[in-house]
């Protein structure tokens, strides 16, 4: 990790012009103190604290003061602004949408390119963290590109008709706004919470693997992950968005490291599709530009890249993580990116932003153009045969858990490696499933568990009692029981939709229509 000479006190009032209210340090130490931001090769840690630790050469790699102004990086009153402007100066392209609010009232605005039909969704992200000014100036500035499209790039108007793109650059708008006014290295939400403490860790809030490792119940810390999973408005309405678009790449913004990391974070373990992900975050990797402050000469490929693609919890291991909920719950490839070198740490100077942005911004148009190859979304219902929805296991090879269906309607959608699955649902079924296309229709009939009684006698059209050939037939039309000769009947089958079918002397059978939901008693009157 390179060193580096601390500001002046005197260099930062000439530039920023502000109060100084507190200040901060980052420095080295061979033991954990206030918040360790890395875990460095030789018991080394990389802390960040409002005090120096005592002690021979311990001395500050940084100082931040905690009140800068803006410069050039967004408010949030800025890209509120910024979006809605888009969106009213090219209506055809884009609209925003409001997620939903704050728990200090604030939108969390999303802008949404919506092409003219249902297809695969990409979602970009910044600002979980609010210190993390930079990573709101990416997927701002690609909503202009993508609005705008400077240069009228082909491959723009391709996206744009074949996906349905979704840009949230501020997930977390009332810690952002504190940062900004108040305290600059200020990491959370502004949740009160019980003792006096404020503010969740937003990136250790959602769902999956919620309150494990890398995540801290005490509500004063900064990794705090909340009192249950999804409890803020934040995450919860990033979740809601989740389970209405079937999102096939998403791309979530964070300072710092220059790094492309993705699931798991929680764990070591590698996913069953870990050689896609890896695939797929190289090739981001490998368009970030040359070799320069070799941060992480220890990991693998720091010699390649500048940029270096990892499995997260290569990094350190993080729990409640957004990428790992998306990749858990529906195969989403989610990497977070981690922007900046290491001596800027979470307070680069605005002079960084436009390197920044043109070291990555290309990482998106990869996702948008990659993924869809190595991917696809299989997406249908679960029902039975009379179209109700149905809970049931669907299992998948490879899958780390069954599919998600949505219990009112029975609908479902997953992204998977493009390839062949037999997939395993309802008691003993099995479907051969070839997912070809970047959005697939299956649908899965589950049979009825529940069995039901249909009988009934064959009369003649003078209504006398008849003796005839008879065969019972599932909604296949594969017969259910060998054909009987007689002039009563009685079965017990499961519900659904079937055929009794008679045979008449020297014309064709006759079929009778029987929907069992419930046992039922007939009679059958062959015209001859």
């Amino acid at each position: 990790m390179k060193k580096f000479l601390a500001f002046s006190l005197l260099f930062v009032l000439l530039t920023t012009g502000s109060t100084i209210r507190e200040k901060s340090y980052y420095f080295e130490s061979d033991r954990p103190h206030g918040e360790v931001l890395l875990h460095l090769e030789g018991g080394k840690y990389y802390c960040l604290d409002k005090t120096l630790p005592q002690g021979k050469g311990t001395s500050a790699i940084k100082t931040i003061y905690e009140q800068t102004e803006l410069g050039k990086f967004h408010s949030y009153e800025m890209v509120f602004d910024e979006l809605n402007g888009l969106s009213e100066k090219y209506p055809s392209k884009c609209h925003t949408v409001s997620l939903g609010q704050t728990i200090e009232g604030r939108e969390i605005m999303a802008l949404r390119f919506q092409p003219e039909k249902p297809s695969p969704a990409f979602l970009f992200m910044g600002c979980h963290h609010a210190r993390e000014w930079m990573s709101v100036e990416v997927p701002l500035r690609l909503a202009h590109i993508l609005a705008e499209n400077p240069g009228n790039d082909k491959r723009i108007d391709k996206y744009l008709a074949d996906y349905d793109i979704w840009i949230v650059p501020m997930v977390n708008p009332d810690g952002h706004s504190y940062s900004v006014k108040e305290n600059r290295l200020w990491r959370k939400n502004r949740a009160k919470q019980q003792g006096g403490a404020v503010g969740v860790d937003l990136n250790r809030n959602y769902g999956y693997k919620w309150s494990e490792q890398g995540a801290s119940g005490d509500p004063s810390d900064e990794t705090y992950h909340g009192n249950k999973p999804f409890s803020e408005n934040e995450t919860s309405i990033i979740k809601a968005l989740s389970e209405e678009v079937p999102i096939i790449g998403c791309l979530t913004y964070h300072t710092f490291g220059e790094l492309i990391l993705y699931p798991w974070g929680y764990t070591k373990t590698k996913t069953s599709f870990d050689a896609k992900l890896a695939k797929l975050a190289e090739g981001m990797a490998k368009i970030s530009g040359p070799p320069n402050d070799n941060d992480y000469k220890e990991k693998p490929l720091s010699d390649k890249y500048d940029y270096i693609p990892m499995q997260a919890s290569g990094l350190y291991e993080a729990s409640g993580d957004c990428t790992d909920f998306l990749f858990s719950e529906y195969g989403t490839p989610a990497f977070t990116i981690e922007m900046g070198e290491s001596k800027d740490a979470f307070a680069p100077p605005d002079t960084m932003i436009e390197p920044t942005i043109n070291q990555v911004m290309e990482f998106n148009f990869y996702l948008l153009e990659e993924a869809p190859k190595e991917f696809g979304i299989l997406y249908g219902k679960v029902t039975d045969i009379f179209k109700n929805p149905v809970q049931t296991k669907i299992t998948i090879p490879g899958l780390d858990q069954s599919l998600k269906i949505d219990p009112g309607t029975g609908k479902f959608f997953r992204v998977l490696p493009k390839g062949k699955y037999l997939v395993s649902y309802g008691k003993d079924q099995k479907k051969l499933v070839e997912l070809k296309d970047n959005f697939q229709k299956v649908d899965f009939i589950v049979e009825s568990d529940q069995k039901v009684s249909l009988s009934g006698q064959i009369f003649d059209q003078l209504g006398k009692p008849a003796k005839r050939k008879l065969q019972l037939l599932d909604a296949n039309g594969n017969s259910v029981e060998g054909t009987a000769f007689t002039e009563r009947f009685a079965y017990t089958v499961p519900t659904g939709y079937y055929t009794i079918r008679v045979f008449r002397q020297d014309m064709g059978p006759q079929d009778f229509k029987v929907t069992l939901k419930s046992n039922i008693d007939i009679d059958l009157i062959i015209r001859e």
